[in-house]
C-alpha cells in the first residue's frame, strides 16, 4: 500500500491554485473567466485527502466514525459558524427585508449541510448571485459526501480488499456520465446535487486508494507535474460562464488537479510540486478555507448593502483589489484566532466535540427561523422603501409562462407545450415572438396592445434567437431556438415575428444572418432592441434612492455600452429591411439623463437588472408610437 499520512507542502500550494481563481472570478477580474473551477479542484484535493486517512484506518482495522467526525467538526465547523454569525449581524444592517428573509432560509439550510439542495429549489434563472451563503454550496456537497463515504469505503474494503478502488471507479463514472447527461437538461441538478458531483472527490479517493505513485524518473514526473498543470490553468484561463459545466468539461481541471497529486510524493518531487511549496504560496493553501468562506460574504455584502457602508467600493479593478484585500484579511484572523486553535485543542472529549458542533447547528437553524418568522425584520426601514425593495422578490413565472412556453434551466425542451405555445387556431393576427428572458418580458405588453390578437411564444433562458447557436449552449437551447426559426414558423404561419433577446455585441454577426434568413422566408420581421439595464436590481437601487433621498443616483448605475449597442443594432435592421423597436431610446429618450424607471401605476418597471414586470412590460408598449400593423394582414 502507498505511504500515506504525511505532510505534502505541495497541496497546500495546490489549495492556493484553487481558491485564488475562485476569488478573482467572483470579484469579476476577467482573465479569469473559468474561476470557478477552483471548486473542482477543491473536490479532488479534498477526496484524496480525506480518504487516504480513511483507507489507512480501514485498512489498519482502526477506523471510528467518531473520531472521523471529531476531526471533520474540528475543521469546518468554528470558521463557518462564525462566518455564519458575522454574515447574519452584517446583513442585518445591510440588506432590504425581502434579502434578509431570504438569508435567513439560507442560515437554516447551510447550518444543516443542506446548502446545495436548498439553492438548487429555490434559486431561480432571474434570482442572480446575490445570497452572501451561496458558495455554502461546495461544502455542503462534500458534507453530503462524507457522510456516506466511509461507510460505502468500510464495507467496500471488507468485500473487495485493495480492489475498493475499483468499486469507486465505477461509481465515480456513473456519476460523471450522469452528470454529463443532466448538464444538458438540468444544468441546475448537475451544478448542486451530490450524486453529480462525486465523481470529482472520487477521482481523489482513487488516488489515495490505489497504488499509482509518483514515477521514479524525475524527467516523468515533470511530464506529469507540467501536463496536469496546464490542464487546470487551461480551465481556469478558457471555460467561462456560458460554457456547459460541470460535466465532462469539469475533467480537465479535476484530472489536471489528479496528476499534480500524483506526480509528487515525501520523497519524490518535481519542479511544479517544489513551486507550489514555496512559502508564501503555501501560506494561501493554508487559509484557503478560511478565504474561501469570507470572500463571497464579503463581496455581496459589499456590493449588495454599499448603500449603507461609510465607504465605497467601486466596480472597477481598484475596487476588485480591496475586496481581494478584504477577503484576505479576514481569512488570516481567521485562520489564526478560529481554524488553528480550535483544530488543534484538546480541550473536549470526542463525543462532546460532536454534541456541540450539534448544538451550533441547532442554534443558528433557530436564529434563521427567527429571522424568517419575522419577515426579514421590516421595522428598520419606511413603507415605501419596503415596498419599493419588496419588488426584487417579484415572480415573473405566470407573466412569462414559465415551463410551459417560456423554457428555463429547470426545464428541458421536452417541457415545451406546442398546442398552447403555438397555437394551430385563434383570431386576428398571428404574432411570434422569438427570444429568451428579454422576449418573454414582452408577453404582457403584446397582449395588452393587441388583445384581439393570437400570440405565439418561442422562449427560452439565455437564448438569443440565433440561427449560429454558440456549441457551450444547453440543449434546451439549441433544440427550441432551431425549431422556432425553421418548423415552428411553417407550424404557426405568423403574420409577424418580432424578435428579442438580451443582446451582447458578440450576437450582431449572427443576428444579422438570422435576419436576413427569417426574410428569405417570406416573414415580415419586427426587431427589439436592449431595454435600459443596471449593475444593480432596479428596485433595490430605487429604495436606496428613496433612503437616501437621492432619486438622480438612480441614473448613475445604467450600464454603459447600450445607446451605441442600439445604434448598431438599428443598422443592422435597415440593412436586413426589417422594423426595429428601441425599448431603450423609449424609457431613455436623452443619453446621460435617466430612464423612466416607473411603470404606470408607480411600481418599478424592471425586476431585476434588466427584466419588465408585467405592469412595466404594458407601459413599454403604451410608450411605444409604433403600430405593428404595417406589412400584416
Amino acid at each position: 500500500m502507498k505511504r500515506q499520512g504525511f505532510y505534502r507542502p505541495d497541496i497546500d500550494g495546490l489549495r492556493a491554485v484553487a481558491v485564488v481563481p475562485v476569488v478573482l472570478f467572483h470579484v469579476g477580474f476577467p482573465i479569469v473567466t473559468g474561476g470557478f473551477v477552483g471548486v473542482d479542484i477543491f473536490f479532488v484535493i479534498s477526496g484524496y485527502l480525506i480518504s487516504s486517512i480513511i483507507f489507512k484506518e480501514i485498512s489498519q482495522d482502526r477506523f471510528s466514525y467518531v473520531d472521523f467526525y471529531d476531526r471533520r467538526i474540528r475543521r469546518i465547523f468554528p470558521a463557518l459558524f462564525v462566518v455564519l454569525f458575522a454574515v447574519i449581524t452584517a446583513a442585518f444592517f445591510l440588506l432590504f427585508p425581502v434579502e434578509y428573509l431570504k438569508l435567513g432560509s439560507s442560515v437554516i439550510f447551510s447550518a444543516l449541510s443542506l446548502a446545495n439542495v436548498y439553492f438548487y429549489v429555490t434559486i431561480n434563472y432571474f434570482e442572480g448571485d446575490n445570497n452572501p451563503l451561496l458558495h455554502l454550496w461546495s461544502l455542503a456537497v462534500e458534507e453530503q459526501f462524507y457522510l456516506v463515504f466511509p461507510l460505502i469505503l468500510s464495507l467496500g474494503w471488507k468485500r473487495f480488499g485493495a480492489k475498493v478502488t475499483y468499486l469507486l471507479a465505477v461509481i465515480a463514472l456513473v456519476s460523471l456520465i450522469s452528470a454529463e447527461v443532466f448538464v444538458r437538461s438540468d444544468s441546475q441538478a448537475s451544478f448542486y446535487l451530490p450524486q453529480f458531483r462525486v465523481w470529482e472527490l472520487l477521482i481523489g479517493s482513487i488516488l489515495a486508494t490505489s497504488n499509482v505513485d509518483a514515477p521514479a524518473s524525475v524527467w516523468w514526473r515533470n511530464l506529469l507535474a507540467v501536463a496536469g498543470f496546464a490542464l487546470v490553468v487551461g480551465s481556469i484561463l478558457l471555460l467561462d460562464r456560458a460554457s456547459r459545466f460541470p460535466g465532462l468539461s469539469a475533467v480537465p481541471a479535476c484530472a489536471g488537479t489528479a496528476l499534480l497529486i500524483m506526480s509528487a510524493s515525501k520523497d519524490r518531487s518535481n519542479f511544479i510540486s517544489q513551486l507550489l511549496s514555496l512559502s508564501p504560496i503555501r501560506f494561501v493553501g493554508l487559509i484557503s478555507y478560511s478565504l474561501y468562506l469570507w470572500h463571497w460574504p464579503v463581496i455581496v455584502l459589499t456590493r449588495q448593502g454599499g448603500a449603507f457602508l461609510p465607504f465605497t467600493v467601486g466596480m472597477n479593478w481598484r475596487g476588485r483589489l480591496v475586496l481581494v484585500g478584504m477577503s484576505m484579511v479576514a481569512a488570516v484572523v481567521s485562520w489564526y484566532f478560529i481554524e488553528r486553535p480550535f483544530r488543534s485543542s484538546n480541550k473536549f472529549q470526542k463525543t462532546r466535540v460532536i454534541k456541540i458542533g450539534l448544538a451550533a447547528s441547532f442554534a443558528f437553524c433557530l436564529a434563521g427561523s427567527l429571522i424568517v418568522y419575522f419577515h426579514g425584520f421590516p421595522q428598520r426601514f419606511g413603507h415605501e422603501v419596503q415596498k419599493l425593495a419588496s419588488f426584487t422578490d417579484y415572480d415573473p413565472a405566470l407573466p412569462f409562462r414559465s415551463g410551459t412556453c417560456f423554457i428555463d434551466s429547470k426545464y428541458t425542451s421536452s417541457s415545451f407545450d406546442y398546442s398552447k405555445c403555438l397555437p394551430a387556431t385563434g383570431p386576428g393576427r398571428r404574432i411570434l415572438v422569438l427570444g429568451d428572458s428579454h422576449a418573454a418580458h414582452l408577453l404582457p405588453g403584446i397582449r395588452s396592445t393587441f388583445p384581439g390578437d393570437t400570440i405565439g411564444q418561442v422562449t427560452v433562458s439565455g437564448c438569443r434567437p440565433l440561427d449560429r447557436q454558440p456549441i457551450s449552449v444547453p440543449q434546451r437551447c439549441s433544440e427550441l431556438m432551431h425549431f422556432g426559426l425553421t418548423d415552428g414558423l411553417s407550424r404557426f404561419r405568423p403574420n409577424l415575428v418580432v424578435v428579442a433577446g438580451n443582446w451582447q455585441a458578440r450576437d450582431l454577426p449572427a443576428l444579422e444572418s438570422t435576419l436576413s434568413s427569417l426574410r428569405a422566408k417570406g416573414a415580415q420581421v419586427l426587431l427589439f432592441g436592449p431595454v435600459p439595464a443596471y449593475d444593480s436590481a432596479l428596485p433595490k437601487l430605487l429604495a436606496v434612492a428613496q433612503f437616501r433621498n437621492r432619486p438622480a443616483e438612480v441614473a448613475t448605475h445604467l450600464i454603459p455600452g447600450l445607446f451605441e449597442l442600439d445604434q448598431q443594432m438599428r443598422r443592422i435592421a435597415k440593412s436586413a429591411r426589417v422594423g426595429y423597436v428601441s425599448p431603450l431610446r423609449t424609457l431613455c429618450p436623452r443619453e446621460g439623463e435617466g430612464c423612466v424607471v416607473f411603470a404606470r401605476d408607480g411600481t418599478p418597471m424592471q425586476f431585476d437588472e434588466s427584466h419588465l414586470t408585467a405592469i412595466g412590460s404594458a407601459t413599454l408598449f403604451d410608450k411605444l408610437t409604433i403600430t405593428m400593423s404595417s406589412g400584416t394582414r
